[in-house]
């Protein structure tokens, strides 16, 4: 019985997706988005139509005196000369019908409702009261249209080696001790990405072989239209935040709203009012505006306004022609938890637990685990919330939901159970947060009572031979409040958390402080174990800004021990930009440490200096990527998302990434920009003012969309190829009229006739034949050209004939 539920589970879940195999499975509107409900209450009653004794009317439709630019279906009937329609026309054109009624409906059944049917011109002018239009949907963030992704093949390798130099460097001088390397390897396809990560270490002090380990292997697919990645291979299970996260090695599919930047996921703000003639509205959120647009005359719901600030109040205001005024004071409280209306979440898991060993060896259980999450926003105020987990007789379900409370607090409650046979358990889960008087609290509570057991206490117990279990109770409250002024905050949280033979609990104080200065801050915190070890600690800083990217810092710490010790710092950032260099110094009462950066084009190096009472210590470490891609192997800085080849055919000419310069064109004429988004659209250009007077371009920018974790080539096409600005003439040495045409011999392009008898032609040799037609004669000519390096050839007094 349980394997049938999980299979229909699973199966409903992956139709939801839209992933099935079998589609027959899945009864499903195609019309609507994936991740929207659909609204069954808009379908149609029955329209009874007889031809005998009604007429059907397709009619131009205007609505207050304004026209719609629609044309609907409408019945009139012989008998009683009254007018009927279909619900879902009604609607198309602005009209909504009250539900009550049913059947047909008749336009004069309709409360507030009247019509004039106007036969010469097949118009239906229809006079409505607010409470019959449908509401204006108007979105303060529309929708933009989803960019279309540039895919390829390509090979990419980040690498992190980093080598201990040597220990107390001062009197033993450089001895090396050993290296490490931790390397990502991805091939990534119009299909999607192969991933594979682990590391390498080697002893250089001595002969010895050389430690290989694998991390993960996996194949990941981004569908942006669907919101959906799925993943084959190794991966950690996403959940709700009352489950907990497992390694398996199997298969994922989970839906992915990072793909698409277009779409409004958590609900935000929103306005239904009326305007009585075409108005505009302004939205200021705690004085700043949020939103500026038009309405339409008639009711209107304005949706999608972003908040500015966590909560507080906004004002929308109405002003219309005249200058008529109309303000409304909304109270606002930005949730975290909570899905729009509609909006689906989910992630299907299904595999084998994966266990890492002490020494780093990977192995994955016998048994097939399944996990799935799911998350849907019923209304902009309530989000409901499931997760089941089972694997072999062990299985574990939970509810939960999130709602916003009089817009002055969100909650979040959740309970489940759990059996592995005759063992049982469940849970209790909830949340608050709120903001009072400018005061933010947090506050959440788990509870396990019985045997309780998930997917994560299985690993665990399997890993370390002996059954661990989730913690039996874990509580925190935290409260952040301003005080003095609005740069001042102190924070206070307790942590209290019960195992099974021991609790603790911690109290956590902090204070902070913005001082006059460059960025100067002061920073308190403290710490006590109340029920414990009865420990406490206290650390004091402060900090403050010397110059662009310059910080300095200096504090002192007190340890469980009551060890006080004075620490201070002084750093320095690199950026990305080539020849970058950043620094840290950093001074404590045992040790002293120094780490130096330097940035280049393909990579970026650091060595660092650590002295202790145990000797001076010597690491140095490289970063960056190697890439295979766009018909040539690249040494680049580390590759985090996607990347572009950019062709531009001319050596050291400068390259920019949405208007940032990041790199130069190399002797090939190519360069690699490795920072570029996924999924987003990226600017690169090019500086034309650096390419030679011969260079040839189509294109100074273009807009790339890269897949994630994958690459594009951008070909501006600048090349040298033998060209000539030519200056033509007639016989009698007139200049040829604009518009002409002339063909080169050997080159299918034409080429057109400027003012001034001007034409640049391509692909020049050193000698040539061109034929021209004009309006009137079709002539030809001949001539030779030689080129000139880093000039603009021009050649004139070539008579045509």
């Amino acid at each position: 019985m349980l394997n049938w539920g999980w299979s229909l589970a699973f199966a409903t879940a992956f139709c939801v997706a839209g992933i099935a195999a079998d589609q027959s499975l899945c009864a499903q509107s195609m019309d609507a988005p994936a991740w929207r409900s659909v609204d069954a209450s808009s379908t149609d009653a029955t329209w009874d139509y007889d031809p005998v004794t009604d007429e059907a009317l397709y009619l131009l439709v205007s609505v207050n005196g304004q026209s719609t630019g629609l044309i609907a279906e409408f019945k009139l009937s012989r008998q009683s000369n009254r007018m009927s329609a279909r619900r879902s026309e009604l609607e198309r054109v602005g009209i909504s019908a009250p539900r009550n009624l049913s059947g047909t409906l008749f336009l004069d059944h309709i409360p507030g409702l009247a019509y004039n049917y106007d036969a010469p011109t097949q118009t239906l002018h229809l006079t409505a009261d607010a409470a019959v239009l449908v509401p204006a949907e108007i979105s303060a963030t529309p929708r933009r249209e989803m960019p279309q992704v540039q895919t390829g093949f390509g090979l990419v390798l980040n690498y992190r080696v980093s080598a201990n130099l040597g220990y107390n460097v001062p009197s033993a001088d450089f001895r090396r001790s050993d290296a490490f390397a931790g390397l990502e390897l991805r091939a990534y396809t119009p299909l999607g990405v192969l991933t594979h990560t682990g590391s390498v270490s080697a002893p250089l002090s001595y002969s010895g072989q050389a430690a290989v380990r694998r991390h993960d292997t996996y194949f990941t697919s981004h569908l942006p239209g669907q919101m959906l990645t799925l993943t084959a291979g190794d991966f950690t299970t996403t959940g709700l935040a009352w489950t907990r996260p497992v390694r398996m090695g199997g298969l994922q599919a989970r839906r992915d709203f990072s793909l698409r930047n277009d779409v409004v996921t958590n609900p935000l703000l929103s306005y239904s009012g009326t305007a009585t003639v075409p108005s505009t509205i302004d939205v200021f959120v705690d004085n700043l505006r949020a939103y500026s647009g038009a309405i339409p005359a008639g009711p209107f719901n304005l949706t999608d306004v972003p908040m500015i600030t966590s909560s507080g109040e906004a004002v929308f205001v109405i002003r219309d022609a005249g200058g008529n005024e109309q303000s409304t004071t909304v109270p606002f409280f930005a949730t975290q938890n909570l899905l729009a209306r509609g909006t689906l979440d989910y992630s299907l898991n299904i595999g084998r637990l994966r266990q890492t060993s002490s020494n780093g060896d990977i192995s994955y259980d016998d048994k097939i685990a399944r996990a799935a999450s799911l998350r849907y926003g019923l209304s902009d105020r309530l989000t409901v919330e499931a997760h089941a987990e089972a694997m072999n007789d062990m299985w574990m379900a939970g509810l939960g939901l999130s709602t916003a409370l009089f817009n002055r607090a969100e909650v979040t409650l959740a309970a489940g159970k759990s059996a592995n046979g005759a063992e049982t358990g469940s849970f209790a889960y909830g949340t608050l947060r709120t903001e009072l008087a400018g005061i933010q609290v947090n506050l959440s509570s788990t509870r396990y009572f019985g045997n309780y057991q998930d997917l994560a206490s299985i690993s665990t117990s399997d890993l370390l031979g002996i059954s661990q279990g989730p913690v039996k109770a874990l509580d925190a409250l935290s409260l952040t409040f301003p005080i003095f002024a609005n740069e001042d905050r102190i924070g206070l949280r307790v942590i209290n958390s019960e195992r099974r033979n021991m609790t603790n609990t911690f109290l956590h104080a902090s204070y902070y402080r913005q001082l006059p200065g460059p960025s100067a801050a002061l920073r308190v915190s403290a710490f006590q174990d109340v029920v414990g070890d009865g420990g406490s600690g206290i650390s004091v800083s402060l900090s403050f800004l010397l110059g662009p990217g310059t910080h300095a810092r200096a504090g002192l710490r007190r340890d469980r021990s009551g060890n006080i010790t004075p620490v201070a710092s002084l750093s320095q950032s690199a950026d990305r930009a080539p020849g970058s260099f950043g620094y840290r110094i950093a001074l404590s009462h045992e040790t002293a440490a120094l780490r130096a950066t330097y940035q280049t084009s393909y990579g970026r190096g650091n060595l660092a200096l650590r002295d202790s009472s145990h000797g001076t210590d010597v690491i140095a470490r490289l970063d960056g990527a190697l890439v295979l891609a766009g018909g040539g192997l690249f040494a680049s800085n580390r590759v985090v998302d996607g990347f572009a080849i950019v062709n531009v055919g001319v050596p050291d000419v400068p390259v920019s990434l949405n208007n940032r310069l990041v790199a130069e064109t190399g002797p090939f004429g190519r360069a690699i920009v490795p920072d570029l988004t996924s999924f987003r659209v990226n600017r690169i250009s090019i500086n034309p003012l650096a390419l030679p007077l011969d260079a040839n371009l189509v294109a100074t920018a273009q807009d790339v969309v890269p897949a994630r974790h994958s690459g594009v080539t951008v070909d501006f096409e600048g090349n040298t190829d033998s060209a000539a600005l030519v200056v033509l003439r007639d016989a009698a040495g007139t200049l040829l009229q604009p518009g002409s045409t002339v063909r080169l011999e050997g080159n299918s392009t034409p080429f057109t006739v400027g003012y001034d008898g001007e034409v640049w032609i391509e692909g020049l040799g050193a000698q040539n034949h061109i034929i021209v037609e004009t309006s009137n004669i079709t002539c030809a000519a001949e001539f030779t050209y030689a080129k000139t390096s880093n000039a603009q050839v021009y050649i004139d007094g070539v008579e045509c004939r």
